[in-house]
């Protein structure tokens, strides 16, 4: 019978190798959502959030040269919206009587949170100087930011 002396180095570098593939993996966990191709002839640059939280899949994409609306579905059947409009287009009306009304700054845009009184459905609208965002579904306050915060530039005509 023989036996085996492991080094207290040994077992530190399997336990930092391990640590390490767990960090790598969970990082691949948060690649870019991937949107379908777009279909129609497109005036305007188009914004998408670049995080979607898991289980949620594009279940529809218009755009056209007025706004851009994707609806998103989870395995719940919990709905997603995100839309898109020019600036100059959009009028905003905010319900303070079923919401609690919070400001939305991030550095690149300004808007309102509205958290939910008596539903499930956040609602976050901020704009810049040339459009208007709102996003709205059955998602925690923190997704929600994280997804108006991931706005990316996804095409420029």
């Amino acid at each position: 019978m023989t036996n085996f002396k492991i080094d207290k180095p040994l077992i530190l570098l399997i336990i930092s190798s391990f640590i390490l593939f767990s960090v790598i993996s969970s990082h691949d966990s948060n690649k870019k959502y991937q949107y379908p191709e777009m279909n129609s002839e497109v005036y305007f640059d188009v914004y998408l959030p670049s995080y979607i939280p898991e289980g949620y899949s594009c279940h529809s994409m218009e755009i056209d040269d007025a706004f851009a609306s994707l609806h998103f579905l989870n395995e719940n059947e919990n709905k997603l919206l995100f839309t898109q409009m020019p600036a100059k287009n959009f009028t905003l009306s905010i319900d303070n009587q079923n919401h609690k009304i919070t400001e939305f700054k991030n550095g690149k845009y300004n808007g309102y949170h509205m958290h939910p009184l008596k539903s499930d459905v956040q609602t976050i609208v901020f704009w810049d100087e040339n459009n208007f965002f709102e996003i709205s579904g059955q998602i925690t306050e923190e997704e929600i930011i994280k997804i108006a915060n991931s706005l990316s530039l996804i095409y420029s005509p």
